[in-house]
């Protein structure tokens, strides 16, 4: 077995070079749909600094609501994972038979999800947190 894995090269710097660019590929998507979404509400942006919502209060909001939809998103996969890994290493048997979700690694997992989120939002909510009232009320949409 350890034969047929030395032949395989380094697996590990393989799988982590995969796993860094499927993150960054998801982070390049969640941070275009933040930027719409941004975009989209510039009205409501605007209501809520007509309102006295400062724009610490709008960056937060938009920051905070980006990093719930990623951890969200990341306890659904983390989920599957784990319950895919048990039952792969429930039938497999051989190379696959070590290969489960360990604990530590639904921490890891949910951190970077949390990440994804706030550097993916952090851009689009700055734009539009400084966006002025006249500007946000004059938006038609």
């Amino acid at each position: 077995m350890l034969s047929f894995v030395s032949l395989l090269g380094n697996v590990k710097a393989f799988l982590l070079s995969i796993a860094a660019a499927v993150v960054f590929t998801l982070l390049l998507v969640s941070a275009n749909t933040v930027a719409m979404s941004a975009r989209e509400r510039v009205r409501e942006v605007g209501v809520l600094k007509t309102l006295g919502f400062t724009t610490g209060t709008v960056l937060t909001m938009i920051v905070a609501e980006a990093v719930v939809m990623a951890l969200i998103g990341g306890s659904i996969g983390v989920a599957l994972s784990y319950f895919v890994t048990h039952a792969m290493e429930d039938v497999a048997v051989g190379f696959f038979s070590g290969f489960v979700l360990p604990m530590w690694g639904i921490p890891v997992c949910l951190l970077v999800s949390a990440l994804v989120g706030v550097a993916s939002s952090i851009v689009p909510a700055s734009v539009a947190a400084r966006t002025t009232i006249t500007e946000a009320l004059r938006n038609v949409g």
